[in-house]
């Protein structure tokens, strides 16, 4: 599983441009990986003072290619525990044996904030699940890393 599209300065900053990627999930197996779950969470961030650290406020969008929209997905974050494995953005998936499937997103950070938001890390994860919501291959997970810009 790869994260691309990426720019190499990516910045995120509350209530300004979006930040688009693609997700890219590759089956190298000779059998079906049949009702998957894709997840997209956004992990702790250096950038708010809070006992767990939750990445701010935000929002996630698809690229439906059929309709040309994008659409609004869960918005998942990473807390104290594992619960956010179990919140995938999309209905279960297969994938064939040898393919790959890649899903366009754009993240963005409201401009209204719980709490004050300064400059910091951000960490995106994509975890592909199986139904009992385990980790299929140590490549199912993808990371990146972005810069967050003060409130």
């Amino acid at each position: 599983m790869t994260i691309s599209g990426l720019p190499s300065d990516a910045v995120l900053a509350p209530g300004g441009k979006a930040l688009p990627f693609t997700v890219t999930i590759a089956n190298p197996s000779p059998t079906t990986y049949a009702d998957t779950s894709l997840v997209v969470s956004t992990g702790h961030c250096s950038c708010v003072d809070t006992p767990t650290g939750e990445a701010p406020q935000g929002t996630l969008q698809e690229w439906r290619p059929a309709t040309g929209t994008w659409d609004n997905v869960r918005y998942v974050t990473e807390g104290t525990g594992m619960d956010f494995i179990s919140r995938p953005q999309q209905t279960a998936l297969s994938l064939g044996p040898h393919t790959s499937s890649s899903f366009t997103f754009r993240v963005r950070l409201n401009a209204t904030q719980s709490t004050p938001v300064h400059e910091g890390q951000l960490m995106l994860d994509a975890t592909l699940l199986s139904r009992e919501q385990q980790l299929l291959s140590p490549s199912s997970a993808a990371s990146a890393t972005f810069r967050v810009a003060a409130h």
